[in-house]
């Protein structure tokens, strides 16, 4: 597990790819999800995931409505 990030982490110059990881674990994927590319179009895959929770959600709610 990663630790939590802190106020003066931004200006620590260490392994950026680990911001990736923290953003993959974050948002409930494995870690090196998005193992390929660079920190950017990680991060900017990243930005355009959904949440694994949400259709799981979305999922549950349909079953409900359907079974009432």
């Amino acid at each position: 597990m990663l630790p939590t990030p802190t106020a003066r982490d931004y200006k620590d110059t260490g392994d950026l790819k680990k911001l990736a990881q923290y953003v993959e674990w974050l948002m409930g994927f494995p870690s090196s999800w998005t193992e390929d590319g660079s920190r950017r179009q990680r991060l900017m895959a990243l930005g355009n995931a959904v949440v694994p929770l949400i259709p799981e959600f979305l999922e549950a709610a349909i079953m409900n409505q359907h079974s009432s």
